[in-house]
């Protein structure tokens, strides 16, 4: 699960970094360095980027990703209260059980 939630926090600060198309292919492996907290590294992938726009970009990130999993966390809430609304009638189950044995 860190793995992908790792995966997913790269690729949203890859999708917020603006750089020249020659540097495109440097983008992952930079943006893996920033997940990891190793902002010099991804500066010297990527001469053009600055501490503040990895700053930004992280913070961009980190906030679509606290997003999603909010989502993901409400999605699931509903989905177990629906299903659990549709459990057996307790009434029936109440009559069933003050009814006298035969």
């Amino acid at each position: 699960m860190t793995a992908a939630l790792g995966a997913m926090t790269a690729a949203f600060i890859a999708g917020s970094l603006v750089l020249s198309p020659d540097q495109i292919s440097l983008l992952p492996e930079a943006a893996q360095n920033i997940v990891a907290g190793d902002i010099k590294g991804a500066m010297q992938l990527l001469p053009a980027l600055s501490r503040t726009m990895a700053a930004q970009g992280y913070f961009d990130a980190f906030r679509n990703l606290s997003r999603c999993l909010a989502a993901l966390t409400t999605f699931a809430a509903l989905v177990i209260f629906v299903l659990l609304g549709k459990a057996a009638n307790p009434s029936a189950a109440t009559e069933q059980a003050i009814a006298p044995a035969e």
